[in-house]
């Protein structure tokens, strides 16, 4: 279960509500009814921002920051996942529905494509200088 307040807190409770599991986010979003949705297994909790974006975690890792995404301009209407957490869709006045792709090949494919190829070996050395040079794309 997740709990949103108007401190910008977003709590993640076990099923019950009688644990708390974590604080995913603090001063995160003051919306007075931010976009919450899980994906159908509980494996990600996606959440509004006042910015537009959308946060989603790992509700397995919950100390990790969570990936934002944006959304487009405007507040979030409404957020959804697909049955198998392949997408997220996000309802905003201006466009009316965005979808972001959240699967390991699709975010490995626009790494590749927004860095042109992957790292070149000099950007590795001052990366991983004690990690041996490998083609990551």
């Amino acid at each position: 279960m997740a709990a949103a307040d108007t401190q910008g807190r977003l709590t993640l409770w076990d099923a019950g509500g009688q644990h708390r599991i974590a604080v995913l986010a603090v001063a995160d979003s003051t919306v007075e009814r931010p976009a919450l949705a899980f994906s159908a297994d509980g494996s990600l909790l996606a959440a509004s921002r006042d910015d537009g974006s959308v946060r989603v975690w790992e509700t397995e890792s919950p100390r990790l920051a969570g990936a934002t995404l944006p959304t487009g301009d405007g507040p979030v209407l409404a957020i959804g996942f697909t049955p198998g957490a392949g997408e997220l869709h996000s309802a905003t006045a201006h466009p009316p529905l965005r979808s972001a792709q959240l699967t390991l090949d699709r975010a490995a494919a626009d790494v590749c494509a927004r860095t042109k190829g992957g790292a070149t070996r000099a950007e590795w050395r001052g990366y991983l200088p004690d990690v041996p040079y490998r083609r990551t794309c």
